[in-house]
């Protein structure tokens, strides 16, 4: 299992309406695997991400991530010159001004006179003897974040029908979906509390871990 803790101010567009980008209290493990990688990819022409071609070059994969605890919000507004995009960088002839918001997620929780950090839980599947990174940059502001790690003993490896611990990407799921709570995030959707059929899972105690599609066609 692993934790990561916030050290600044989070923001992805996990949605946008009218002139609001906000920011879900959860990560999506694609978005997540990037940043553990610190994979960059830059592309001269082609905007269309490539995202089979990239993971596969990854040495860690993980699942989603969600916020252990409640969040708090705060909206940061801004001048965006471009109505559509909100953009603020936007060359037009005209200059139609248009004031927007991003609801980004504050760092820590207030405890009367303490302070929590906000933390972020999810699981990280890494190759035998690799040492994961302790540090990342997340977001579209690549905001600082620490990552601390608990090594899952005791498993074992079971393919049946279960309820993981943790969220799931369904493009990792090789299984059937029986049931499940979505929840709307780029570049698709993520599922709570979804049990899965006929698929692989690592269970350790309480932890039920659901083992990606692309890590179980590895199997022999």
């Amino acid at each position: 299992g692993a934790a990561l803790v916030l050290q600044d101010f989070l923001w992805f567009s996990s949605y946008d309406a009218l002139g609001i980008s906000s920011t879900e209290a959860v990560i999506h493990n694609y978005a997540l695997a990037y940043a553990l990688n610190r994979f960059e990819r830059t592309i001269a022409w082609d905007t269309v991400p490539h995202y089979d071609e990239d993971l596969a070059k990854m040495p860690f994969y993980c699942t989603p991530a969600r916020a252990a605890k409640e969040v708090v919000q705060i909206r940061l507004t801004y001048n965006a010159v471009d109505e559509r995009t909100q953009r603020t960088d936007s060359e037009q002839t005209i200059n139609t001004p248009m004031l927007g918001q991003r609801r980004v997620i504050v760092p820590f929780l207030r405890r009367g006179s303490r302070a929590e950090p906000v933390a972020f839980s999810f699981y990280l599947f890494t190759p035998r003897g690799s040492v994961p990174p302790r540090l990342i940059r997340l977001g579209k502001k690549r905001a600082p974040a620490c990552l601390s790690y608990r090594l899952l003993t005791n498993g074992r490896l079971v393919r049946r029908t279960d309820t993981p611990t943790h969220l799931v990407n369904p493009l990792d799921v090789a299984g059937r979906i029986r049931s499940c709570w979505p929840i709307s995030v780029p570049p698709n959707l993520v599922l709570d509390s979804a049990t899965i059929e006929d698929d692989w899972f690592f269970v350790a105690g309480r932890d039920i871990v659901h083992v990606p599609r692309r890590l179980s066609e590895r199997r022999p």
